[in-house]
């Protein structure tokens, strides 16, 4: 398959590194400010900078302003319908990692929000569930 028809070689080259994976990261986990995601990453205000321009112009993240009550007007960054769907391939390479390369569960989970119960990535077909054994890969033109 040709790179350019390739949509996993896309989105790799839109997100660009692993510092725009890791800002996503932060989004998810509910730390939206600039300073305080700089902090989290011990990233420089440039980097961070260009890789939140870089998540906005993919419609990952938006930004928002807010203004606290006796302070000036600051923004925070959340994420869009796109940013909330690339959460799932995200959760499924952290599933990936933890199983393969960490070999350890990660400290954050992905859980059900009314049964606190973890969730994984599952392939579906019309809704039902398929094991990875019984998928495979067809070239479509």
């Amino acid at each position: 398959m040709p790179r350019e028809d390739c949509p996993l070689a896309a989105a790799a080259e839109a997100l660009g590194d692993r510092w725009a994976l890791l800002v996503i990261r932060e989004v998810m986990y509910g730390v939206t400010r600039f300073d305080d995601m700089q902090a989290d990453l011990g990233i420089s205000r440039s980097v961070l900078s260009d890789r939140l321009r870089r998540l906005r112009e993919l419609d990952v993240i938006e930004r928002r302003e807010y203004q606290a009550a006796g302070e000036r007007r600051r923004s925070e960054y959340v994420m869009t319908a796109a940013g909330d769907e690339l959460t799932t391939t995200l959760w499924a390479l952290t599933r990936w990692s933890e199983r393969h390369v960490l070999g350890r569960p990660a400290p954050a989970r992905l859980v059900d929000a009314a049964t606190g119960r973890d969730s994984d990535v599952s392939l579906t077909v019309d809704g039902d569930v398929v094991d990875r054994a019984d998928a495979t890969w067809r070239i479509v033109t």
